[in-house]
C-alpha cells in the first residue's frame, strides 16, 4: 500500500501538472469526512464547507497547504470511481481508506450585467440545500451570450455554478431570487479546472 508521504508527493505532482490532486483519508463506517457537499446535476460533488474536526481536517494538518483539501474543490472520483454523485457519496460513508480525486475550482466574475438592456439569457436550476445556482444553458440571445462573445478566454457555459450575486453568497434559492430581482448584476462563477 502507498504511504501517505508517497501519496502526498504524487498528489503534489498531479496538482502542479493540471489542477488535480488526490487525498488519501481514513474514515469510520457511517461517518462523514467532515465536510458539506453540493451535488450538481452533472454529478460533480463540490466541497462547500470543511469542518474543524474530522478526517479532512486531520489530513489537512499533515500536508503542505497546496495539497490540502479546500472549500470549493470538486470531487471528481472516490476510490478511483467517477460517475453518479450518489455512488461517490456512498463510497465516502462505507469506511476504511478513502481516496478523493480532486480538482481545484476556476473562479471568475462577470460585472455590470444590466437587465434593462435585455434578458440575462440563462436557464438556471438549483437544489434547495445547495449554496450555488447551476447553469443549465446559456441562450444565444441574452446578456451572458454577449459577454461570452466579448470574452472568448473566459466564457460562461452549461455546468458552471453561480456562487455569489452582487458580492453576496447564500442558499441557491436566495441566489436565484437575487438574480431575478436585481437590475444590474455581478455574478461570481465557478467550475472545475479543466487542465
Amino acid at each position: 500500500a502507498e504511504s501517505h508521504a508517497a501519496a502526498a508527493l504524487r498528489a503534489l505532482r498531479a496538482l502542479r501538472a493540471g489542477g488535480q490532486a488526490s487525498a488519501l483519508l481514513t474514515n469510520e463506517k457511517g461517518r462523514g469526512l467532515g465536510m458539506a457537499l453540493d451535488v450538481t446535476p452533472s454529478d460533480l460533488l463540490r466541497i462547500n464547507r470543511i469542518e474543524d474536526v474530522g478526517p479532512i481536517a486531520d489530513y489537512n494538518k499533515g500536508v503542505p497547504e497546496e495539497l490540502s483539501v479546500k472549500e470549493g474543490d470538486y470531487i471528481i472520483a472516490v476510490n478511483g470511481k467517477s460517475g453518479e454523485a450518489k455512488a461517490k457519496m456512498l463510497a465516502i460513508t462505507l469506511g476504511g481508506v478513502v481516496e478523493l480525486e480532486l480538482r481545484r475550482p476556476v473562479s471568475f466574475s462577470i460585472t455590470g450585467l444590466d437587465k434593462s438592456k435585455g434578458r440575462l439569457g440563462l436557464d438556471l436550476t438549483f437544489h434547495p440545500k445547495s449554496v450555488a445556482a447551476y447553469i443549465e444553458k446559456v441562450f444565444p440571445d441574452g446578456l451572458v451570450h454577449a459577454y461570452n462573445d466579448q470574452h472568448p478566454e473566459c466564457q460562461v457555459r452549461s455546468g458552471d455554478l453561480i456562487v455569489a450575486v452582487n458580492g453576496q453568497g447564500g442558499a441557491s434559492k436566495e441566489l436565484v431570487q437575487m438574480i431575478h430581482s436585481g437590475q444590474v448584476l455581478d455574478l461570481e462563477i465557478v467550475r472545475p479546472n479543466d487542465s
